[in-house]
């Protein structure tokens, strides 16, 4: 109950972004941040989400739980990246630890918009560049996370619904802003 009634505030929201990465969130502390309540009064577009089921063949649970479920593979593979993501596991080796956070914020945000009018994908990145500074954080990196939330299909699109081996199909995911690093976080957080 006290979840219930309890105002977040912007030092609340930065205090929670400095310890929310790989290093300070386990499995458990992420599943009790969801099942306290605490996550959806941080994100109150997470409350909005919350119980609302995606009709489509990516997606087994609702969006909140697809959420927290993405949350903990990304927290197991921290432990054991090679038996979770297989070929992807030397990139998330090599990730630096702002490459970490930029993916654990984009697995946060990449379907909140889910059930909005429009594209989720660009309503998302709306979202983190709305919502991403009362938690302190600057505009190089809220704007890099909004990259990859408003592009989180994009590798899906490019291997199921185009030519994968078609120059075309490499030009138009460069013009869309993708580079080699930005691909090495992309390719994690499609694999998660």
């Amino acid at each position: 109950n006290k979840v219930k009634t309890l105002q977040v505030t912007h030092s609340d929201r930065v205090n929670f972004a400095q310890v929310f990465d790989k290093s300070n969130c386990s499995e458990e502390q992420a599943i009790a941040l969801f099942n306290s309540g605490l996550m959806y009064k941080l994100f109150p577009n997470l409350e909005r989400v919350r119980g609302l089921v995606q009709y489509d063949h990516y997606h087994r649970y609702t969006v909140d739980a697809h959420t927290l479920q993405a949350l903990r593979f990304y927290l197991k593979a921290v432990i054991d990246a090679e038996k979770l993501i297989g070929t992807n596991s030397e990139w998330f080796q090599e990730l630096s630890d702002s490459d970490h956070e930029v993916l654990i914020w984009s697995l946060m945000y990449h379907d909140m918009a889910e059930g909005l009018k429009g594209s989720h994908s660009e309503l998302g990145a709306q979202l983190v560049i709305a919502e991403l500074p009362t938690f302190g954080f600057e505009p190089k990196f809220y704007q890099e996370v909004a990259w990859q939330v408003e592009n989180h299909l994009i590798l899906s699109d490019a291997a199921f619904r185009k030519n994968p081996q078609a120059p075309s199909t490499w030009q138009w995911l460069s013009d869309k802003g993708l580079n080699p690093k930005r691909l090495k976080i992309l390719c994690i957080l499609t694999a998660i």
